[in-house]
């Protein structure tokens, strides 16, 4: 049987913010469950966007000004890539709910 190798496995991505490129590496398990409360407990809209906020800053390049420049959507987007989204698919569906 094969072994199968998780570390190729592991999230990071490049982003494009007012035409500079940042990088987002994906998040843990458990980080991922320590900020944003996965127990089923509903969370504020606001919690939730600055613990959004606070995970892009703390697993990216991006400088806190510009996390702080974003609107909702692109946070979030940015937030599903670093939890193994394919950014390609992502765009596809933005651009279906546009339409």
């Amino acid at each position: 049987m094969k072994v199968l190798n998780v570390e190729k496995f592991r999230n990071s991505a490049k982003v494009l913010i007012g035409g500079k490129e940042y990088e987002v590496r994906g998040i843990s398990v458990g980080q991922f469950a320590k900020d944003l409360d996965v127990s089923g407990v509903q969370m504020p809209d606001n919690e939730r966007m600055k613990k959004m906020r606070n995970l892009v800053l703390s697993h990216s390049n991006i400088p806190e000004n510009v996390i702080d420049s974003l609107d909702e959507s692109q946070l979030v987007a940015i937030y599903l890539v670093m939890r193994g989204f394919d950014p390609e698919e992502l765009e596809k569906k933005m651009e279906m709910m546009r339409s």
